[in-house]
C-alpha cells in the first residue's frame, strides 16, 4: 500500500488521518505497516480524505491517471479549472506556462506572437 507514502507527501500525521477517517491511529498504523487490511469502506474514506483513486492507495499503477498523491491541493486545483476551458484556452495557458519557463527574452517573443493574432 502507497498510505504512507500518501500521508508524508501531504505532511500528515497518522492522528490525524485517523481521526479524519473515523480510525484509531493503531488501526491506521496496521495499515501503512501492512499488519492489517482495511475494509473496501475504509478505502473509499482514505482515497476521499487524500483525493486519490483506491489504484493509488494499494499501489496499482494505471499509466493513463495523474499520480495525485504527489500533487498540493493547488495543483489539483488548477487541474480542475483546466478541465472547463475549451481547446483554445488550454493552449494560451500552454504558451504562458512555456513562456514562465523561458527568458524574458522568449517571454517578450510570446507575448509578440499573441498580439499579431490580435488576442
Amino acid at each position: 500500500m502507497n498510505l504512507k507514502k500518501i500521508r508524508l507527501s501531504r505532511e500528515k500525521t497518522q492522528v490525524e488521518v485517523a481521526n479524519a477517517v473515523h480510525l484509531t491511529q493503531f488501526t491506521y498504523s496496521n495499515y501503512e505497516n501492512g499488519k492489517t487490511e482495511p475494509t473496501i469502506e475504509t478505502l473509499i474514506n482514505l482515497a476521499n480524505y487524500y483525493k486519490v483513486t483506491i489504484d493509488e492507495l494499494v499501489g496499482h499503477n494505471v499509466p493513463y491517471l495523474l499520480d495525485k498523491s504527489l500533487m498540493t491541493e493547488e495543483d489539483l486545483a488548477i487541474i480542475e479549472e483546466i478541465k472547463t476551458l475549451d481547446t483554445m484556452q488550454k493552449i494560451k495557458i500552454l504558451s504562458y506556462i512555456d513562456g514562465l519557463k523561458a527568458g524574458k527574452e522568449k517571454q517578450e517573443q510570446i507575448l509578440q506572437r499573441f498580439q499579431n493574432r490580435g488576442e
